[in-house]
């Protein structure tokens, strides 16, 4: 098994996170951003497992106006299937 990882901003997560319908509640945007982590896992099979771990960053100061927080745990982990087109190498 083959690990990929890589850090997202908040906006490109979101957008990514959306695109695979799962929903955030109370996620507000503001001008601080978060880091988040994806790790991708492919496995020698027709479908591979799609992990996002959502990791909420305990270092963001409340200086914002419209700051709110997370309505997430510091650590929280999605999981599912998309279907894995192989390329040939």
């Amino acid at each position: 098994t083959h690990t990929l990882s890589f850090t997202f901003t908040l906006a490109i997560s979101l957008t990514l996170l959306l695109s695979l319908n799962i929903s955030l509640i109370h996620i507000h945007t503001h001008s601080q951003s978060h880091s988040f982590t994806l790790t991708h896992n492919l496995t020698h099979s027709h479908s591979h497992s799609l992990t996002i771990s959502l990791t909420h960053a305990n270092s963001h100061k409340q200086t914002h106006p419209n700051y709110r927080p997370f309505t997430l745990p510091h650590s929280l982990t999605y999981s599912c299937s998309l279907p894995l087109t192989r390329t040939p190498t």
